[in-house]
């Protein structure tokens, strides 16, 4: 049993995110065009887009240094009920200025992911691999949205775009009461020397940061404006695009769960994450059959495989006192390439829609190549911080 591994509390996080991505899967892949039918064009998509990712970036850090100190319990839920409320402003605007402020609050929503991944970090038992652990338990969100954006394309089709976010309130609703069932966990009261900070232990820690921000950056070019790439370019209808939609959460969770199985002491998952989205992005740029389309929506699910694997492999270099603040960090690297790139992928797709996937493409090598020395300095980092974690339990 794959969720044989989890424990209780991580297996309610399983399938309270699972109930969360059916909601969001009803929306996400057509939260572009939702917004263009509000009245904005490209270079605004991108741009609020990017603004939506601007506060949760900036509070990454704080809220991870908040959770090495108070209740992870509290700051989950608080980030729960938080999404909720956003999806139905969002749902309520009639422009997409007025859809900012809801956008806005859903990813700072996101704040509590530092307490999410300490929580599930916390739940790792003696001898357990964290990254399977890590990568199980957020798969949930995954298998929550393989079905539901084709629902979701089906429906706007039927019944029009800004339905879709009242249907996701009820499921959010859902979630939120199953987030309610988990219990509260100790904080560690160690001392919070630069000894024990991710910032101040090593520089490998730091370094894989920036590898990752890159690489998210890269891989995240030719994401957002994607819809409306299948809908003007390739002329697909809303029902194919949810469809797809639905393949690239069907590979976001086999390819999560698979690479999660990596072995831990190399970096070929991180790689191979990485050279799925460049194998989306040149499909996207060669292919118009949907079969094709299907396959290369499948291989973006390297995206989501790429952050799961990059948290967990961080995890490992973190002492237990710091682990809020370490991924704080994380999180503020990741969601800083998710802030910059709609906005960078909207000028590009201005020029020539098919801009953002060339130039992701483009840089993927470099990318790779810097992401295969991180990982060999991370490796060595990693012993001497196992032993500082095991002197701090």
């Amino acid at each position: 049993m794959v969720l044989s591994s989890l424990s209780r509390d991580n297996k309610l996080i399983f399938w309270s995110l699972a109930l969360w991505g059916v909601g969001e899967g009803l929306w996400w892949y057509l939260l572009s065009v939702y917004i263009e039918s509000l009245g904005a064009n490209s270079v605004q998509i991108g741009f609020v887009l990017s603004v939506a990712m601007i506060l949760m970036t900036a509070l990454f850090i704080p809220s991870g240094w908040i959770t090495d100190r108070l209740s992870r319990r509290l700051i989950m839920i608080t980030g729960w009920f938080m999404g909720l409320i956003a999806i139905l402003v969002v749902a309520m605007a009639h422009s997409w200025q007025q859809a900012i402020p809801g956008l806005l609050l859903y990813n700072l929503s996101a704040f509590n992911m530092p307490a999410i991944n300490s929580y599930i970090t916390a739940e790792v038992k003696s001898g357990d691999d964290m990254r399977r652990v890590f990568t199980t338990t957020f798969s949930g969100f995954t298998l929550g949205m393989m079905f539901s954006p084709a629902l979701g394309g089906w429906l706007a089709d039927m019944w029009g775009l800004r339905n879709l976010f009242f249907m996701a309130a009820v499921f959010y609703a859902m979630s939120t009461a199953l987030i309610l069932l988990i219990r509260e966990q100790p904080i560690h009261r160690a001392s919070f020397s630069s000894a024990q900070s991710p910032l101040g232990y090593n520089r490998s820690f730091i370094y894989l940061c920036l590898v990752l921000f890159v690489a998210h950056l890269v891989g995240h070019l030719g994401i957002p404006l994607a819809p409306n790439f299948l809908r003007d370019i390739r002329q697909l209808n809303m029902g194919a695009i949810g469809t797809l939609g639905s393949i690239n959460s069907l590979g976001s969770f086999l390819l999560i769960v698979l690479l999660g199985r990596w072995p831990r002491s190399r970096t070929g998952g991180l790689l191979l994450a990485e050279a799925t989205v460049a194998a989306y992005s040149v499909i996207m740029l060669t292919a118009s059959a949907f079969p094709w389309l299907g396959l290369a929506l499948f291989l973006r699910g390297g995206l989501g495989a790429l952050r799961q694997l990059g948290a967990a492999r961080l995890g490992e270099l973190m002492p237990a006192a710091s682990m809020g603040l370490g991924f704080g960090i994380f999180q503020t690297a990741v969601n800083l390439a998710f802030t910059i790139s709609p906005y960078v992928a909207g000028w590009l797709y201005a020029f020539d829609p098919r801009y953002p996937f060339v130039a992701s493409v483009v840089l993927t090598l470099p990318t790779m190549i810097v992401t295969m020395a991180a990982g060999r300095q991370a490796q060595a980092a990693e012993a001497p911080v196992a032993r500082a974690r095991t002197a701090s339990d």
